[in-house]
């Protein structure tokens, strides 16, 4: 098993959240799902040999929301807070 995390973009309400969340769980291959408005955010676990995080991205195109990949974030130098 697998865990993809992605960017969904155009989401504004509940709904959304729960048309993005079910498109994603009719995927063959997809064990869970975790779809969060606030944070803009999907996260899924998959067998990675029934279906691929680009399959599940294309799922959410589909239906009509944007996507991209969560940039790996940069580890912060020592010493510094989190503002900087």
């Amino acid at each position: 098993m697998e865990t993809t995390l992605f960017n969904v973009t155009g989401m504004t309400c509940g709904s959304c959240v729960a048309r993005v969340t079910s498109a994603l769980g009719k995927v063959d291959g997809v064990e869970n799902v975790s779809v969060s408005l606030a944070a803009g955010e999907a996260t899924v676990r998959f067998d990675e040999q029934v279906t691929s995080a680009d399959e599940l991205q294309e799922t959410v195109r589909k239906a009509g929301y944007g996507t991209d990949p969560v940039p790996s974030s940069k580890p912060k130098p020592a010493g510094s807070c989190c503002c900087h």
